[in-house]
């Protein structure tokens, strides 16, 4: 098999992270790399500070593997500057160097939203981009309007205001649009391939993304009574429909409730015990994608007088056929 040398651009990359698009990456790049292909990194250091990272971390290379942080002599100010201009100088600079000493076969471009654009000049190398969220054709990330229901049609501008972020208007020039230099874009998901296809200039797969077998062995062992989702608790996630599939499973303790600044962002309401319930979506006459109708939360109330929350329990709000809701559990991390 010929031996290839990759590069991969990057604003998160581990330990500098804080999702799983950069996990992603690594699993890659180690993939490529017992391959026998020659893996390198390109990552943003800054941008892990801008979120709230805290180090000094160690950025080691690893087998097969050389990462390559890209300097900020502006701090945090470097990915701030690429957030609202869609570019960075410094950035740019240090890419064009490390193609250039480098000359890499394929770039393989994933999130670069910290970036800029002057990543996507790699002319010389097959350009690959994988989508891990909706930033291609939304601000915010992930197509779901002022944060509370999926986009059911683009007012951009308005949605990033209302949504507490500074407006990106480089979306408005026709310049980046469709992601030109780049070859082939990857899509985790059909759903997102859909979604995207229609804004780019390149052709678009659906590959899924992957993850190390946990039991290379093969060694079989029953199965649990539970399914266990790590993550941030957010709507776009996708938690409350995940529990409404699992309708009968049997209710887990819930030691903790989860953090109040994220239970009190999500559209879906939360009971005061730490046990959420999936709520059927409500339908729209004109066709649009449904969304979760939201309750209020369950207000303490006297004595011997059940909350609403409660009394809608007790008159069998149960779902289709009398399927009882499933239960959520929450674990403060």
């Amino acid at each position: 098999m010929e031996s290839l040398r990759f590069l991969m651009v990057t604003t998160f990359y581990p330990p500098y992270h804080i999702g799983g698009d950069a996990v992603h990456v690594r699993y890659l790049a180690k993939a490529l790399a017992e391959q026998g292909h020659e893996v390198h990194v390109e990552f943003a250091p800054s941008a892990y500070r801008l979120k709230g990272g805290r180090g000094p971390l160690p950025a080691l290379d690893e087998d097969g593997i050389t990462v390559h942080p890209i300097p900020s002599r502006l701090g945090r100010l470097q990915p701030i500057g690429a957030y609202l201009s869609g570019g960075s100088r410094s950035v740019s600079r240090t890419h064009a160097e490390l193609m250039s000493r480098l000359r890499p076969d394929v770039v393989h471009l994933h999130n670069i939203s910290l970036l800029g654009f002057g990543v996507l000049r790699s002319r010389s190398a097959t350009t690959l981009y994988t989508a891990h969220d909706y930033w291609v054709r939304c601000p915010r990330s992930d197509l779901f309007k002022y944060g509370r229901y999926p986009c059911d049609a683009p007012t951009c501008l308005r949605c990033t205001l209302v949504s507490g972020k500074p407006p990106q208007l480089w979306r408005y020039r026709e310049g980046w649009r469709g992601l030109r230099g780049v070859d082939l874009v990857i899509a985790p998901s059909r759903f997102m391939m859909q979604a995207l296809e229609g804004y780019l200039n390149c052709p678009i797969v659906h590959i899924p993304n992957f993850a190390p077998d946990p039991n290379p062995g093969g060694r079989a062992w029953e199965p649990s009574d539970y399914y266990l989702y790590a993550g941030v608790y957010e709507t776009h996630k996708g938690v409350l429909e995940l529990a409404d599939s699992l309708r009968g499973v049997p209710p887990l303790p819930a030691p903790h409730p989860p953090p109040r600044r994220h239970a009190a962002r999500a559209a879906p309401p939360l009971q005061q015990q730490g046990q959420g319930h999936a709520h059927e979506p409500e339908g729209d006459p004109k066709g649009k994608e449904p969304r979760a109708r939201p309750r209020r939360r369950a207000q303490a109330e006297p004595e011997g007088r059940p909350s609403r929350g409660r009394r809608e329990e007790e008159q069998g709000d149960a779902g289709p056929a009398g399927a009882q809701p499933a239960p959520l559990s929450f674990a403060r991390s």
